[in-house]
């Protein structure tokens, strides 16, 4: 039958039982390359077997021994044979399967027309064999498999179609990695693109590079007209930034490490792109590069936003040194504390020395304040509350500043306290500010005392003068028209003389208290002097403090606002009766010319003053005595309106011994 099945059959148009040699789908031997030597096996076909030997035996021993889908169709598409392989695929024994119609019980009812028609043209002489085509089954469990066909035609003795050969091989799971490839291409093409992330690839031995889709967008290069070097890539470089580019390449190629790399390339608009570049340099087994792939990704605008960023926190800065405030976080669970750099300004800590954690920054808070800040910090995290407190804070060289801070706290999924946000900022010289204004306001408050004191003098001073000029007149009326004796008289002119006395005293108090006047005159310092002196008489007395006057007699005149010089005069001889204790001292007043200026001195022998205190006693709102008694003025006011004559206030003390203070003014 082998002989006579191979004589008798005749070629067909593309010949005798071979398919057509100018189809993909010929049945030539495959080959595939072994993935771990490289070398091609051959895979050889069923079909191509059995194209060689026709004979019955050699066909059924095919059909029994392939690991492929092996199928005998008749001419009514029943199943004359299967192979162990077949019925696996479709999940029946043999005897289930013989006799069954092909095409209406195993092929997907969506391609049975489809396969039909390829029977067809079997049947009809129309081909003698069909090579490749995919035809999906059904197997018992109703799953759809792909499967790759091949179909030869075998003819009797008479040249006439005695049945149809089916190979087959499943490339289901073929098909759904092929898809898998395809989507995952696709989605790292859309990636790329996304990002802005292209790639590429270099040969080192042809100086070929290829490039990908997106690295030619991202350049605004033609794929058609880029060259594919690697002087056409370096020519795509910013001018300013090739050579530095270049090698930073060749040195990756010649360490075999890759590189990371940025720069420009400027694009057709005149403007400009930022590239960030990363590589991976590949060796051969002698250690020797043979190509290197790398990734292009456009980072223009993350440049932009960094310099963005870089500028508004460079703003920030200037504002909050400006402004003297600082942000800072505090992470709870880590206890790691964030300080910008004007908080460490702030505290006078340097960023490079000071790890900044919770008990760092309770060590710089003032000791005094430390358990109001813990007791506050601890409070808002447990009643979820902000805070906005003021302390203060103990700078490393002993500084002490005060600081206002304002917090919020963040919690996490579980609503436990996770993060402290706040800002911190310097109110020590608003602090100071409003300590001064309070002075002022006190001062203010003193003043408008002593000018009500002042009125009312005016007013006792007439009421007491109107009476006190009858009384004189009494009594001088009486001396004159009485006869008395000669101890009454004494009595009656010491009488008109303390009349007198009061006189001078309420005019001397009104002067005293009256409205400055701004202008200057000349002015006789000793008469100055005087007028204090019969002002504190009284209380001189009762405080048990002696007073030593000595007068220059011809001490000349100064010109000065007389009102001024003689606030002074009370200030210093105030001060000088203060600084006595309540024992009793001494008091001395005393003045004297010499060359071009003139000197009044007020010395005490009272407690006097260390050095410290002595720097600072012309300072404004310094004083050592309580609020009750002084608002450190005084003596600020006193220099102040001395130079403010051309002149000089000295000060000699010395602890517990006493205070000399020596005010020198210019003779005209």
């Amino acid at each position: 039958m082998k002989k006579s099945a191979t004589k008798k059959q005749k070629p067909s148009k593309r010949g005798n039982g071979t398919p057509p040699s100018s189809k993909r789908q010929s049945l030539k031997t495959t080959k595939k390359k072994d993935s771990k030597s490289g070398a091609s096996s051959q895979i050889i076909s069923p079909l191509k077997v059995v194209s060689r030997d026709f004979s019955d035996a050699n066909i059924e021993t095919i059909i029994h021994l392939s690991n492929d889908i092996v199928i005998s169709l008749g001419k009514d598409h029943e199943i004359q044979a299967i192979n162990k392989s077949g019925c696996k695929a479709l999940g029946y024994p043999q005897k289930k399967i013989i006799g069954e119609n092909w095409l209406d019980r195993f092929v997907t009812p969506s391609m049975q027309m489809s396969a039909l028609k390829s029977l067809r043209k079997l049947y009809s002489g129309e081909e003698s064999s069909i090579g490749y085509i995919v035809i999906p089954i059904i197997n018992k469990k109703g799953e759809e498999h792909l499967i790759e066909w091949e179909c030869l035609a075998l003819k009797d003795s008479e040249d006439l179609i005695q049945r149809i050969l089916l190979s087959g091989r499943d490339i289901t799971q073929q098909k759904l990695v092929e898809k898998e490839l395809i989507q995952s291409e696709w989605d790292m093409a859309l990636a790329q693109k996304i990002a802005r992330l292209g790639s590429w690839v270099y040969n080192m031995s042809t100086q070929e590079i290829r490039l990908s889709k997106e690295t030619h967008r991202i350049f605004e290069t033609s794929p058609q007209a880029f060259q594919g070097t690697y002087k056409t890539f370096l020519k795509l470089i910013h001018p300013d930034d090739r050579q530095r580019v270049d090698t930073s390449h060749r040195e990756s190629f010649r360490t075999g490490k890759g590189h990371q790399v940025e720069y420009r390339i400027p694009l057709p608009n005149d403007t400009e792109r930022i590239i960030y570049e990363e590589s991976k340099v590949f060796l051969d087994d002698l250690d020797n590069p043979l190509k290197a792939r790398g990734i292009v990704q456009d980072i223009t605008e993350r440049k932009k936003v960094e310099e963005a960023l870089r500028h508004s926190e460079r703003e920030l800065s200037i504002a909050q040194k400006i402004g003297k405030m600082g942000n800072w976080v505090y992470d709870i669970e880590m206890d790691k504390l964030w300080w910008s750099e004007e908080v460490y300004r702030i505290f006078g800590l340097p960023s490079n020395e000071f790890n900044p954690s919770y008990q760092g920054f309770m060590n710089t808070v003032h000791p005094e304040d430390r358990k109001f800040v813990d007791s506050t910090n601890k409070e808002i995290m447990k009643n979820k509350k902000n805070y906005s407190i003021d302390h203060r804070i103990v700078l490393p060289d002993g500084t002490i500043r005060t600081v206002h801070q304002e917090c919020k706290t963040f919690y996490n999924e579980q609503k436990k306290p996770q993060k402290l946000r706040g800002i911190v900022q310097d109110i020590t010289e608003r602090k100071q500010a409003e300590e001064k204004l309070k002075i002022y306001q006190e001062q203010l408050l003193h003043a408008e005392k002593l000018s009500s004191i002042g009125k009312l003098s005016a007013s006792i001073s007439h009421e007491i003068n109107n009476p006190l000029f009858g009384i004189r007149n009494v009594l001088e009326r009486t001396k004159m028209c009485v006869p008395l004796e000669e101890a009454d008289e004494r009595f009656i002119d010491m009488a008109i003389s303390e009349t007198d006395r009061i006189a001078k005293l309420t005019r001397r108090l009104n002067h005293f208290f009256s409205p400055t006047r701004e202008s200057k005159e000349p002015v006789q310092i000793n008469r100055i002097l005087e007028e204090i002196v019969l002002l504190t008489q009284k209380e001189l007395e009762d405080r048990n403090i002696s007073l030593k006057i000595q007068y220059s007699e011809t001490l000349p005149e100064v010109s000065a606002v007389p009102d001024q010089i003689k606030q002074v005069a009370l200030n210093l001889f105030q001060n000088a009766m203060d600084a006595i204790p309540e024992t009793g001292g001494k008091i001395s007043l005393s003045t004297y010319h010499q060359n071009s200026h003139l000197y009044f001195i007020v010395e005490d022998n009272g407690i006097g003053m260390d050095e410290e205190t002595r720097k600072d006693i012309f300072e404004p709102f310094f004083t050592t005595k309580s609020k009750e008694e002084g608002t450190g003025l005084g003596l600020w006011v006193s220099q102040s309106i001395v130079q403010s004559h051309g002149g000089l206030i000295k000060v000699e003390t010395q602890c517990s011994k006493g205070t000399c203070f020596t005010v020198s003014l210019p003779i005209p």
